[in-house]
């Protein structure tokens, strides 16, 4: 592998494409450490940490690529990110809200023909529940690029908590819960845990099967509920850093997101298969089918994780 900083940079932009932060974050950091002036492997560094859910590192990389570039706009839209995905606009008052609103913002200023610098401005307004500055930016996005799917999705989000009066309060205060995150801050967060999962099921029941062979027995069936044990605690990970907006609402949202949508839905069905055959087999030792479902849909479900990401 080079060591040139240039080309640590461009794996490190090609791997995030790839949907992995970890090495996107590895190849950036031994960049960063070739050339402590770029601000570059600071920039690529927060994307990948704010993917991997690691919030105030992401900031803190997201600052040190502004430092070194004032002027460059995709620093700018990387400290917004990274601070918005870090909770910075639950409370648009505190020091951390104003900080990611001026990056979105100066963003705009310094390239007000990219039509990603609108998007980052809509969702930092969306989540301060800003909806004419959210349908002000995200209409920009959409001059500019008028595919933009993220744009549109977001738009129509808007307008509808735009349109929607609020419930009576019988004189309370009104409930100071946040906005759901936009779908990508969502998928963000879900995304490196469902890689995971898919490989650890997917193996796991393979496992499993060759080991069952030619009879499972009961003892096979305790191995399945290990397997599902170690399955709901890397489940519980990413479930802990949602918002309860964003869980209340995950089904909408991964309505929007169709490859991680179908992902899920495939890990499901295989979790689902498992957990029917190891309830079973605790009883009734029986046959390897529903393990063999549980591989082949948890395979599909690694091969869908894997894709190159449409966004």
């Amino acid at each position: 592998m080079t060591d040139a900083p240039e080309a640590l940079c461009r794996q490190a932009a090609a791997y995030l494409q790839h949907d992995k932060p970890k090495r996107a974050l590895e190849a950036a950091r031994r960049a960063a450490e070739l050339n402590r002036d770029d601000e570059a492997p600071h920039r690529l560094a927060s994307l990948a940490l704010t993917e991997l859910g690691r919030h105030p590192e992401a900031v803190a990389a997201a600052r040190e690529a502004v430092r070194l570039a004032p002027a460059d706009w995709r620093g700018q839209i990387a400290l917004a990110e990274a601070l918005g995905a870090g909770g910075a606009m639950l409370d648009p008052q505190r020091p951390e809200g104003h900080q990611a609103v001026a990056a979105a913002r100066r963003a705009v200023e310094l390239n007000p023909a990219e039509p990603r610098c609108f998007e980052v401005l809509g969702d930092i307004a969306l989540r301060a529940k800003r909806w004419d500055i959210a349908e002000q930016a995200y209409q920009a996005a959409l001059r500019l690029d008028p595919g933009n799917q993220h744009a549109k999705l977001n738009l129509v989000l808007v307008r509808e908590r735009a349109t929607t009066p609020p419930a009576p309060t019988g004189g309370q205060l009104p409930s100071a819960e946040p906005p759901p995150p936009p779908a990508n801050v969502v998928a963000a967060v879900l995304w490196p845990t469902v890689r995971t999962l898919t490989l650890v099921l997917s193996l796991g029941s393979l496992a499993l099967i060759i080991g069952g062979l030619p009879e499972p027995g009961r003892g096979h069936a305790w191995l399945g509920v290990l397997l599902l044990a170690a399955t709901g605690i890397l489940a519980a990970r990413p479930w802990r850093r949602l918002p309860s907006s964003a869980r209340s609402k995950l089904l909408r949202i991964l309505g929007t997101q169709p490859r991680l949508g179908l992902t899920v839905f495939a890990l499901s069905l295989g979790v689902l298969c498992l957990v029917i055959w190891t309830i079973i087999s605790l009883f009734q030792p029986g046959d390897l089918q529903l393990p063999v479902l549980t591989c082949l849909s948890c395979a599909v479900a690694a091969v869908l994780a894997r894709l190159r990401r449409g966004y």
